[in-house]
């Protein structure tokens, strides 16, 4: 039975990419290749250079919805646009770089059909490196770091603390939703971390998950270098979701959790702001950390925000306070965490 002819129920496929040709086609051949094939593949294209359009096009399968950006209008947007044009039943979210199991979208779209209170359904899954290599390692240390080591399979209802407080709910990497579930008009543009705001809307409302414990997809990690631009702003993204969540009653149980890290996130946005030697700006930062949390990594940057901006760019290793992991998303912390295992 092929696609147009299956009454399997659709799913549609957000595949956002942005010059990345190198793993794209692996990407788009694992959800292709899915054992469930009622599928429409949504290929985002944010601005890349014209391989990205000449990869696509070289499948010629039909399924495929391609379209591209003039310009970069961020993560956020790109992927959320997809979501909102999606007509399935079902959605998942594809990272241009990470890749599917044949058997992922069956196993959890027969669970969220089995199971009609199921909001989303989720699996366990691998970290690879730049050459489709598992990291054993890597992949353990992520899963037990997330939770997931110890999780039951099955029903878990609700799933707040799962999914806001352990992060045990890999939202893009791993994960299809019951697309009438989540209030895609309530998703502000935020510069990162859409993922954790999705996690947010799915749970909010008190809904169960399914957990597959089995490992379905694969997320791969690059040994990038994060900028303190890039740490500052999404700092300012996970800021501005966490103070969202604390004004709303239904998850006022996790509020106290909320504040601990909203001071984390400031005081690690100073921190980045003081190496680029903005020490003003860095100020302000920790005087609002300080409203949520103190402690003395938080008074030792203070106190080093008084010095000449010439110094403060110089004591990275001095002043080398990550947020902590539970205050991080998935991504960052693969990336912290593996950067040195996995490099070249």
């Amino acid at each position: 039975m092929n696609a147009r002819t299956s009454t399997k129920a659709l799913v549609s496929v957000v595949l956002p990419t942005a010059d990345r040709p190198r793993f794209l086609e692996k990407a788009l051949r694992s959800a292709i290749e899915q054992s469930y094939q009622n599928i429409e593949i949504l290929v985002r294209d944010n601005a890349s250079g014209p391989e990205t359009g000449e990869i696509v096009r070289r499948f010629q399968e039909g399924r495929i919805q391609y379209w591209r950006h003039d310009r970069n209008i961020g993560m956020t947007q790109n992927v959320v646009g997809g979501f909102r044009l999606a007509k399935g039943k079902y959605v998942t979210n594809l990272h241009d770089d990470d890749f599917w199991e044949r058997d992922f979208l069956e196993k959890a779209v027969a669970a969220l059909e089995a199971y009609p209170e199921t909001a989303l359904a989720f699996s366990d899954h691998y970290i690879v490196d730049l050459s489709d290599r598992i990291d054993a390692t890597a992949t353990e240390s992520n899963c037990a770091l997330f939770k997931r080591a110890g999780l039951a399979p099955g029903i878990h209802q609700p799933f707040k603390k799962l999914a806001l407080v352990d992060l045990s709910v890999p939202i893009s990497m791993a994960c299809v939703f019951r697309r009438d579930r989540i209030d895609w008009n309530d998703f502000p543009d935020f510069a990162s971390g859409y993922d954790f705001w999705l996690a947010y809307l799915a749970c909010r409302n008190g809904d169960a998950c399914y957990y597959m414990p089995e490992r379905l997809t694969s997320y791969r990690v690059h040994p990038v270098s994060e900028t303190s631009r890039g740490r500052v702003r999404l700092n300012k993204a996970l800021i501005q979701i966490y103070e969202r969540m604390m004004l709303d009653p239904r998850v006022a149980e996790l509020r106290d959790v909320f504040r601990e890290r909203i001071g984390i996130h400031h005081c690690d946005a100073a921190i980045a702001l003081l190496r680029r030697g903005e020490n003003v700006a860095a100020r302000r930062m920790l005087f609002q950390s300080v409203k949520y949390r103190l402690n003395f990594k938080t008074n030792l940057a203070i106190a080093a925000s008084y010095l000449s901006p010439g110094l403060t760019r110089h004591f990275p290793g001095k002043l080398r306070f990550p947020a902590s992991a539970m205050a991080m998303t998935p991504e960052q912390i693969a990336i912290r965490r593996h950067r040195r295992v996995l490099a070249p």
